[in-house]
């Protein structure tokens, strides 16, 4: 367990030994009721930390869903050390309970800065406002409501730091080229860092939020057109290549101030980007080894060419009755809570797509000279190749998407967690219908956001 529980109930205190003394802790907690509302008194200490509750009575763990909508004060924030307060606004989701006399207990759960919480929710409606959550369950109104579609980005911690997992195709198949010949040979790779990437793919709303609408998606007026995935920008508008940008990876994750990601960084406090293909196929696969997350039943997560009819939007005559986008989050997630990994649009990642057929800048991943993957060695934290095909030099590269679109076909089981494309860098390049995006960043509670 990576993280240090402490139980209040009242005064009494009950600590796990699971965790050094050197981990941020809670003490001196109290629960007390007043005007309707519960209140959670701590002291905190080797903070910074974040520090989330859940709630029992009568020594019985509430539905989260009863309370996750009413709390606040210090709950889900990064807290210095010192005296805090969490706030239950029982009233509001549960006004016929009587805390008083219902025996009400706190857990709460101390969480380091370098680890925070399994969700963390951005709000876009509003600069600077983070919020981190325990677990699925805790998330306001639950992960699946408009509300994280549209005005706050969802994202998801993922646990990599020290994995080592095989990138590309599955064990026992032959070697699969996609369109381009674009190499999906397999491989080890070991990820160095934990990092959150987004529940969903960037819907045209949550764009709009930040980036104005300069730019519209080609499903953009539909009913539904807000929780739909944005799929008009390219590249460059993303992350500018031209003249003196910064380049990835050249010059990390630097990214000029005209570009769309900059906007959001700039909103949030965050360091957002797109994430590498290496984190993006490990985020899809979620554990699993097959061709897809869900072994062969690609229509049960996946929007593509044969199941597009399934969804009532799209065969309305408003819509057109033809195969296009689909509102965010309607299949299946993965095992980590990620919808729309394969299918609806493509995504796109930060590297440089490598033709194998060209070998330079490193065979088709491109992880260089220094990493004979062919030989079995391993990537580690592998950020792409330095130059494109024939040594272009990375501002006239192509980069890699992930994912497949609603117009992708599943003939020979071409939709799979390893399969990879390309697409130029301008929205006229290579064509932009079906290519969205979805963001990463690290997973470390921002500095400024500690009170």
């Amino acid at each position: 367990m990576k993280m240090r529980k402490i139980l209040g109930v009242v005064m009494t205190v009950a600590t796990s030994a699971t965790l050094t003394a050197a981990m941020p802790t809670a003490s001196n907690v109290t629960v007390s009721m007043a005007q309707g509302k519960a209140f959670v008194d701590f002291t905190l200490s080797g903070g910074p930390a974040v520090v989330t509750a859940t709630f029992q009575t009568n020594g019985v763990p509430l539905d989260a869903a009863l309370y996750r909508d009413g709390m606040g004060g210090d709950a889900g924030k990064l807290l210095s050390n010192g005296a805090h307060k969490i706030i239950w606004r029982a009233h509001n989701t549960m006004p016929d309970l009587d805390i008083r006399g219902a025996n009400l207990t706190a857990e709460l759960t101390v969480w380091p800065q370098s680890l925070p919480p399994d969700y963390m929710a951005l709000d876009l409606a509003r600069a600077s406002n983070i919020t981190y959550y325990a677990s699925a369950e805790m998330v306001p109104k639950g992960v699946t409501n408009r509300l994280n579609k549209t005005d706050v980005l969802l994202l998801r911690r993922i646990d990599a730091s020290g994995v080592r997992w095989r990138m590309g195709q599955p064990l026992g198949e032959g070697l699969k080229l996609s369109s381009g010949a674009t190499d999906m040979q397999a491989h080890w790779v070991t990820l160095t860092n934990d990092y959150y990437i987004g529940v969903y793919e960037m819907t045209q709303k949550q764009f709009a939020n930040v980036c104005g609408t300069t730019f519209t998606a080609n499903a953009s007026g539909y009913p539904d057109s807000d929780v739909r995935p944005m799929e008009s920008v390219g590249y460059h508008t993303l992350r500018p290549v031209d003249g003196s940008a910064p380049v990835w990876p050249t010059n990390g994750h630097d990214i000029d101030p005209s570009g769309c990601l900059y906007a959001y960084r700039q909103l949030t406090g965050v360091e957002i980007d797109l994430p590498t293909e290496a984190q993006w196929e490990y985020a899809c696969r979620a554990g699993t080894t097959t061709k897809t997350y869900a072994g062969t039943d690609v229509a049960s997560i996946a929007w593509y060419n044969a199941n597009w009819r399934n969804d009532p939007m799209s065969v309305s005559e408003e819509c057109g009755n033809k195969n296009q986008t689909h509102a965010v989050g309607q299949l299946k997630p993965n095992a980590w809570g990620l919808y729309d990994m394969l299918g609806n649009v493509s995504e796109f990642c930060l590297d440089i797509l490598a033709n194998p057929e060209t070998k330079t800048g490193g065979v088709a991943y491109g992880y260089g000279p220094a990493v004979d993957w062919y030989k079995g060695a391993d990537a580690v934290e592998p950020v792409g190749p330095m130059v494109g095909p024939n040594g272009a030099q990375p501002r006239v590269s192509n980069r890699a998407i992930r994912g497949q679109n609603y117009g992708s076909g599943d003939s020979g089981g071409t939709i799979r967690c390893s399969a990879r494309g390309t697409s130029g860098r301008y929205v006229s390049s290579n064509g932009i219908e079906g290519k969205g995006f979805r963001v990463a960043c690290p997973a470390k509670a921002p500095d400024w956001m500690v009170r």
